[in-house]
């Protein structure tokens, strides 16, 4: 059985996406930790939230969330295209890495990040890309590049683009 065999009318009524059998719902778990790092300059505290996120694979962010078709998220990532997946998985670990990066350096201090919105950009330019490969917009999944000057983009473009 293929995420082609699933009914797409129930994909896209749980807010599936019936081409790439990809939910959204998965992205809040990176953007929890973006808005954490968006507050860091006026509530340097939310450093120890930061420190403490640990990457959670698809299944178990379903399982853990109130979603309520998490089975049928579950399954339709389990028969995702493997291309569509090899993207997406990708696409996730590049965000894992630069939070990684984030956690590394905030261990030294808050203020050894510099201006912390200049951090959340990049991460919201990468979670838009993981965007992209769940809702393709036409222009290929890699429509945000992750290796551009993100610092030129604002916040609500980056926001916008998730939902593209």
């Amino acid at each position: 059985m293929t995420a082609e065999q699933l009914d797409k009318s129930e994909l896209a009524a749980a807010n599936i996406n019936p081409d790439t059998g990809l939910a959204t719902d998965y992205l809040n778990h990176f953007n929890e930790v973006a808005m954490l790092i968006d507050m860091l300059e006026s509530m340097p505290d939310m450093g120890e939230e930061i420190l403490d996120w640990k990457p959670l694979a698809y299944p178990d962010h379903f399982h853990q969330t109130g979603f309520r078709a998490k089975e049928l998220a579950i399954r339709a990532y389990e028969l995702c295209d493997p291309e569509i997946r090899a993207r997406f998985d990708e696409a996730c670990q590049n965000v894992e890495i630069k939070i990684g990066e984030i956690q590394v350096i905030l261990q030294s201090g808050v203020e050894a990040l510099g201006d912390p919105t200049v951090w959340s950009k990049q991460l919201y330019a990468l979670i838009a890309t993981i965007g992209g490969v769940i809702n393709p917009n036409g222009l290929g999944d890699h429509a945000v590049g992750v290796e551009e000057d993100v610092s030129s983009n604002d916040d609500q473009s980056a926001i916008d683009a998730l939902f593209d």
